[in-house]
């Protein structure tokens, strides 16, 4: 506990809070200061007993069972629990509230206040310990605190990997005196996402101080000391039950009523949501607070009376009538709502009925501080909280930091920035802060969780929420001397790095973002060093260590910080293009690896007869690697070594090395045309371990003008397997014999390649993809990239006339984004090289919101598309009517149901000869206006030629797998050029 100066609370706030989040009282006569000669334990034994009140609430008992399991684990002994009755004047542990007279009678001298925040005191009196609270959750946080600050204890992340409670053989009970009132009176976390593992998240979020349960915490789970408040946009009806028969009661946009957000001025809107929620509350009678607010959309009613007030003065009006109502019915029941989206301005009526208003802080930068005025970016936010202060009305803050990235997310290490937000928004003595966490996603590694990545934010959030006196950098310090033992200094300078280089990055990272985005300006050269160097002494610090479960435990979880940031050297290496990758397809046996399957890599010191083509897959069990080594005298192959591990090398020879993860530690595997095999394993410092010999297979043979090898590595030895999205490191070597005028080959020629684990059975497909805006989506380019590549694609970006030239022959498949863009596609491109790879069986998809001359292109009338856009259409109201059906839109790849729920394109295209095309998917447009096509296709000799507008919503790999295995069913099943409209598409 830590003392700091209280300061008044807002005026408009009625809950008493000192809002210097602190009050700590030590009466202690000097330092260390023993309480009691008799041990509070010693040898596993006590004579100390546990005391609470016969009426003790559910959080008062939940309270005392965390005490003495946790007081059993550090401890050894059994501490007697006793419910009733009289309290000893010594030798007791005295645990509960104001509610217990003894408590109670003590109050004044424990500087518990009766109130609505929590206050909880830990105090010796006449030979007793206090552990209480002014209300049961403040005794429950006395418990704790007591365990935290006295024994060590600490919960660091949810489950029991993350709970540490050191053994003591003894310990004695000093003088204590310490009360403490919370830096904000409403602290939490609201679960989003797939809930994986929620329930151990949520008893962690009670042992790190969270009070706030925002999904309607029920009576079993309000023993952890959560607030009950139901939280959601709740504040809209159902278009199923209300749509058909009450259009008025719908948003009016442009004369036009969509179902996706309510008329907030229609008296009966009003009467009908009050109704469903007071139903919901009868259900629920355990709901402490009532957060109301409307749909997740910015589909705003502007129908007359609504457009008479601007949004926020609608919303806010709305909600005080609404909660007049509820209240009427429920007087004790608290309400609050959110300034979000349309409605975060200040309203023109003041808001009534609201425990706290919290404002959504999705706008702000998530790298650097309020306190940075070099961003420009968080301005708005201290702005918006002035003018809300300024009401009178609470105000809180709901927090977006853990939504940074919601596409290769990664360990976000910003803790000078959630430190800084955490002590502005204390100093402004707000009210709640309640951020969003990421369970997600429900399956595969636990360190692709975006809570997990971020178990060490999300710990130092609860507890500056708790207290903001605290530094972040004495919680990480504390955080790596608890879980890192011996490796703490080495882990602390990482952590350290990560958090300078993130605050250090000349980027401004919003919400639900991309991580590769800022991975290249993250990871720079100077962090690569530090992380190294640390994880290195961090290793070396552990293998000092005599072994012990608790080595053990340290070196698991450095393990897991070295995954965590493995994640972001990967994107940053991508990001810069500058690292090989070979993209292993996943098979299900190694018979499975043919030509078919993947493009091979190859090693060439110059000669091409000479060079070496290698294909890379993995199976469940083993990797597998097929070399075809062109030889033009294979009777001249030098194969001496006749014993394992002995020479082979000096052959001519095969070599794979393989580094998994971010240890530094490397296995070889070789092997002479002989098929001698040969393997060592190399440590982080370079130190040989020739004896290793882990069971692998290798298989060769001698061809005209080449030998082949088949090496088959099991994953047993090397010691980990990988999961599917997975990467390691990876390169290849061939050797000659030192036979005349023959070089070494290597891949790559310097530093490894990246070996990506692909879910996907095929990684051989090449797309050449035009970007005809390349000045505003090169920065998307890597991303693209990305994305076709765990697609089982090769990407070819190309945005010149060389770049389009070199990859035409390459691709299989054409993705023209904006060909008739500031960037024009070369005119002679077409005639000479589309049409007649299209002709002979190729795939050409383009998409676009400006005009798209295919009439030109192909030299054909029947080719010619209008641009169509949609008119006076929200967001939500835009959607696909129709789709065709077939194999286009479910195979390999249900596409069909993306589009189906996703958002129609804003632009389609209406053909000239509509006998021509085949339309695909239609969307509906808005100011009467009929509905347009956005997805068509036509074939073309053997191939297939398809026409989209812009953000079409599905993943653009997966919509090109399946047009691509749809042509190959239309060229088995229809004669060259056949085409087919189905009128039905746009009426």
């Amino acid at each position: 506990m830590h003392a700091t100066h209280s300061r008044k609370s807002p005026r408009s706030f009625t809950i008493r809070c000192f809002s210097g989040a602190l009050l700590v009282v030590l009466l202690l006569t000097r330092a260390g200061t023993l309480y009691a000669q008799t041990p509070f334990f010693a040898d596993g034994q006590t004579s100390w007993r546990v005391y609470l009140a016969a009426t003790s609430a559910p959080a008062v008992r939940y309270a005392v069972e965390e005490l003495t399991n946790a007081l059993k684990q550090v401890s050894g002994a059994d501490f007697p629990v006793q419910q009733g009755g009289e309290v000893p004047a010594s030798g007791a542990i005295v645990v509960g509230d104001l509610t217990d007279p003894l408590i109670a009678g003590l109050a004044r001298e424990l500087k518990l206040e009766p109130g609505e925040v929590e206050q909880s005191a830990v105090k010796t009196i006449d030979e007793r310990l206090f552990l209480a609270g002014n209300q049961p959750r403040g005794a429950l946080y006395a418990v704790y605190g007591f365990l935290n600050q006295q024994l060590g204890v600490r919960w660091l992340w949810p489950g029991e990997s993350g709970t540490f409670m050191p053994p003591r053989a003894q310990w004695t009970l000093p003088q204590l005196a310490q009360t403490h009132t919370p830096g904000y009176p409403f602290r939490g976390f609201h679960l989003c996402g797939d809930w994986r593992d929620h329930q151990a998240f949520r008893r962690w979020m009670a042992r790190n101080f969270v009070n706030v349960h925002r999904h309607a915490a029920p009576v079993a789970e309000q023993r952890l000391g959560f607030h009950s408040m139901y939280s959601s946009h709740n504040a809209h009806l159902r278009a199923d039950r209300y749509f058909a028969d009450h259009p008025d009661y719908f948003a009016e946009i442009d004369g036009k009523r969509y179902p996706s957000s309510i008329c907030m001025s229609h008296p009966e809107v009003l009467a009908e949501v009050a109704r469903n929620l007071l139903d919901y509350l009868r259900r629920q009678p355990q709901i402490e607070i009532l957060s109301i607010f409307p749909s997740d959309n910015q589909d705003y009613c502007r129908c007359a009376d609504c457009a008479k007030m601007d949004l926020s003065t609608a919303w806010f009006t709305f909600y005080n009538r609404l909660t007049d109502r509820l209240k009427a019915e429920y007087p004790r029941l608290k309400f609050a709502t959110i300034a979000y989206q349309g409605y975060r301005e200040v309203p023109a009526v003041p808001v009534r009925n609201t425990l706290f208003v919290e404002y959504a802080t999705y706008g702000r930068c998530n790298a650097h501080p309020f306190s940075d005025t070099n961003c420009t970016r968080n301005a708005h936010v201290l702005q918006a909280f002035d003018a809300w202060e300024k009401t009178g009305v609470p105000v809180g803050n709901y927090g977006y930091e853990f939504d940074v990235f919601r596409r290769n997310a990664c360990f976000t290490p910003f803790f000078t920035m959630i430190e800084d937000a955490i002590r502005e928004g204390h100093r402004r003595g707000q009210a709640a802060l309640i951020t969003e966490v990421v369970l997600s996603p429900r399956t595969g590694p636990v360190t692709s969780v975006l809570a997990v990545q971020n178990r060490l934010p999300t710990y130092l959030y609860a507890q500056l929420m708790w207290d903001p006196s605290r530094a972040a950098d004495e919680l990480l310090a504390d955080w790596c001397r608890t879980a890192y033992g011996d490796a703490a200094a080495p882990m602390l300078d990482y952590f350290r790095a990560m958090g300078e280089s993130w605050t250090d990055m000349d980027r401004h990272p919003g919400i639900l973002g991309d991580a590769m985005s800022v991975a290249d300006a993250f990871v720079t050269e100077a962090l690569q060093t530090r992380v190294e160097r640390a994880f290195d002494q961090a290793a070396a610090a552990l293998v000092a260590q005599a072994p012990s479960a608790w080595r053990d435990r340290a070196q698991e979880a450095v393990a897991r910080e070295q995954i965590l940031y493995k994640q972001w050297r990967d994107l940053a290496d991508q990001k810069r293009g500058g690292v090989p990758l070979v993209n292993a397809p996943r098979l299900d046996t190694a018979t499975n690896l043919t030509d078919a399957v993947c493009q091979p890599v190859r090693l060439s010191a110059g000669d091409p007869a000479t060079a070496a083509d290698v294909r890379v897959a993995w199976s469940r069990d083993a990797l597998l690697i097929r070399w075809r080594c062109g030889e033009p005298q294979p009777g001249e192959l030098r194969a001496q070594a006749a014993a394992r591990d002995q020479g082979v090398l000096d052959d001519d020879a095969v070599e794979a090395e393989v580094t998994v993860g971010l240890s530094g530690e490397s296995a070889c595997f070789a092997v002479n045309s002989r098929g001698v095999q040969a393997d060592v394993r190399r440590s982080t410092v370079g130190v040989m371990e020739p004896q290793w010999n882990p069971d692998w297979a290798a298989r060769v043979a001698v061809g005209d003008g080449h030998w082949d090898v088949v090496m088959e590595i099991p994953f047993t030895a090397l010691g980990a397997v990988p999961n599917p999205g997975d990467s390691w490191q990876f390169s290849l070597r061939r050797t000659f014999g030192g036979r005349a005028g023959r070089a070494p080959a290597r891949y790559p020629q310097s530093m490894p390649a990246i070996l990506y684990f692909n879910p996907s059975a095929t990684t051989g497909h090449q797309v050449l993809y035009w970007s005809g805006a390349p000045a505003r989506e090169q920065s998307q380019d890597a991303a693209r990239r990305q994305q076709f590549m765990q697609a089982g694609w090769e990407m070819h970006v190309c945005s010149t006339q060389a770049t389009l030239l070199a990859a035409h022959p390459l691709a299989e498949a054409f993705w023209f984004r904006h060909p008739h863009g500031p960037v024009k596609v070369p005119e002679g491109y077409w005639r000479r090289h589309l049409v007649p790879a299209v002709s002979n069986g190729a795939v050409a998809v383009f998409v676009s919101y400006w005009g798209m001359p295919l009439d030109r292109y192909f030299d054909d009338p029947s080719f010619k598309v209008a641009v169509t856009s949609i008119t006076g259409l929200p967001l939500s109201g835009r959607r696909t009517t129709w789709l065709a059906p077939g194999a286009w839109g479910r195979q390999p790849f249900d596409v069909a149901r993306s589009l189906a729920h996703g958002y129609s394109p804003c632009y389609g295209f209406i053909p000239a000869d509509t006998n021509a095309w085949t339309i695909l998917a239609v969307g509906n447009n808005g100011g009467g206006r009929p509905p347009y096509p956005y997805l068509l296709a036509r074939r073309y000799g053997k191939g297939l030629v398809v026409v989209g507008g812009d953000a079409i919503p599905a993943r653009v790999p997966e919509l090109l797998d399946n047009l691509v295995h749809w042509n190959r069913r239309l060229r088995a099943a229809l004669p060259d050029g056949e085409l087919r409209l189905d009128p039905a598409a746009i009426k």
